[in-house]
């Protein structure tokens, strides 16, 4: 793999190098490396394949701002993405590599009020990010004409056609020049992608970006095996053995998110939800409360976090297995990203079990299988957080209000029994075990252990599926 390539050596120029060493930008990622040249000199189009993190958005952002021209009479570029808050992210992202460039950059997306858009169309704009639903509707109306563009990036690709966009955009591309180029990227090519990219695409190159070992290794994989009624408790338990949670809790439905979050608000948890059924200015608000670490955990559905683009999240929490090894593969990689470390847990109960081990085959990625922390390390942690919040604290200016409290404080009785006092008084019961409920992994229970092995599916359990029984046998537990 190359390395520590300059930008200049892919055939940048100096003006965007300038706005790329202001964002920190040092030297390309290995998409980069493998797209701008060939965007940049070559006529082809171009598939390329990378997880989420990898600087995809620059990869193709760059060639775009270095080939269209500034204030153009026509529209010379169309981005689409999935969901609207990919699209605002990647509109702010180019926004920000173009430098003094005057190229005129808007994002187009659904539950955003129409006429601020049709007033940037008339205008004039040289490159477009939206999504596909609000884009043909501009299309259908006559204010917007793409039968001069020259450029056309279908972002997430994948999960486009999985959120069923599949006619918007075989619409879409029916009004396109035909001249144009095309770079599809997705970080999973199923067939329905190789068959998109096969009818509207045309002579191409496949740029593959794998993750290294070094990338993969930052990544803890850990999956707890829980019965499905213990997977909120479970859930809580990983949150708070984990003082610093900052990250994603995926839910497969709207109203699993809406239960989920309103449960973990309801004991206390920073968490709030996060999905498509929400107005466009409600998942705004939340997610700059995310991204300003007032939310620590943002309980989503898989499209509502595709436009989730943070890259110090330490947590991706799989609450429930989604129906795809892809979902899958996405979810994980919303963290680790730009060489941080990160975790994904998995919380997996037993229907859910033999969809995951399948998913885990596919993917390459298996999961440790660990026991959640029980009750004395659940104190432990917290004692050890405790004292480490209290020794920064002391090594900090404290007012000496604090100090003349302490002093009356300390003159009621003996030091050991005023710290223990305060203890009980503003920590309440989060150091008694009796009040820390149990949560039996699905193997120490007697419903799901087998003779041979503490597996979730028999044999026997396999064959009751077959026969119709499971079913009815789970309804009597």
């Amino acid at each position: 793999m190359k390395k520590n390539i300059p930008f200049r050596e892919l055939g940048v120029s100096d003006k965007i190098i300038a706005a790329l060493e202001k964002k920190g930008y040092q030297y390309p990622t290995q998409i980069q490396i493998e797209v701008i040249p060939h965007y940049l000199k070559d006529r082809l189009d171009i598939i390329g394949q990378a997880r989420t993190g990898t600087g995809k958005t620059a990869a193709f952002g760059i060639p775009l701002l270095e080939l269209c021209k500034e204030n153009s009479q026509f529209v010379e570029a169309l981005i689409l993405t999935p969901t609207r808050e990919l699209a605002m992210q990647v509109a702010k992202e180019i926004e920000s590599l173009k430098g003094n460039l005057k190229t005129r950059i808007t994002s187009i997306y659904g539950g955003q009020k129409i006429s601020p858009q049709i007033k940037t169309l008339k205008e004039g704009v040289d490159i477009i990010v939206g999504t596909p639903g609000r884009i043909l509707d501009h299309i259908r109306a006559g204010r917007l004409n793409l039968s001069k563009i020259n450029h056309l990036i279908l972002d997430e690709a994948d999960e486009m056609l999985d959120m069923g966009f599949q006619e918007e955009l075989e619409a879409i591309l029916k009004n396109l020049n035909k001249n144009r180029r095309t770079l599809l990227f997705s970080a999973t090519m199923p067939a329905r992608v190789k068959k998109i990219a096969e009818q509207y695409m045309g002579k191409t190159i496949s740029v593959k970006v794998k993750a290294t070992n070094e990338e993969l290794s930052k990544v803890s994989l850990i999956a707890y095996e829980i019965s499905a009624k213990n997977k909120l408790n479970a859930l809580c338990r990983i949150l708070d053995y984990n003082d610093d949670f900052y990250g994603l809790v995926f839910c497969r439905t709207r109203s699993d998110v809406d239960n989920v979050s309103r449960e973990l608000q309801n004991r206390n948890y920073l968490a709030e939800g996060f999905h498509g059924d929400m107005s466009q200015a409600i998942r705004e608000k939340v997610l700059q409360k995310f991204r300003d670490k007032k939310i620590r955990a943002l309980v989503a559905t898989d499209v509502a976090a595709r436009g989730i683009d943070i890259n110090d999240l330490q947590f991706v929490i799989n609450y429930a297995v989604p129906d795809t090894a892809e979902a899958l593969t996405h979810r994980i990689g919303r963290t680790a990203r730009a060489g941080k470390s990160g975790a994904a847990i998995s919380i997996v109960s037993p229907s859910e079990y033999m969809r995951f081990k399948k998913f885990e085959k596919e993917n390459n990625m298996i999961h440790k299988r660990e026991d959640l922390p029980g009750k004395e390390e659940i104190i432990k942690n917290r004692i050890e957080n405790l004292q480490q919040r209290i020794l920064k604290k002391l090594s900090e200016e404290i007012s000496e209000n604090y100090q003349s409290i302490a002093k009356k404080l300390l003159s009621l009785s003996t030091p050991e029994a005023v710290v223990t006092a305060l203890l009980s008084e503003f920590q309440g019961n989060v150091f008694e075990p009796k009040y820390i409920e149990e949560i039996l992994n699905v193997k120490d229970t007697k419903k799901y252990k087998t003779s041979k092995n503490n597996k979730f599916s028999t044999e026997k359990n396999r064959k009751m599926k077959r026969s119709g029984k499971r079913k009815k046998n789970n309804q009597k537990r």
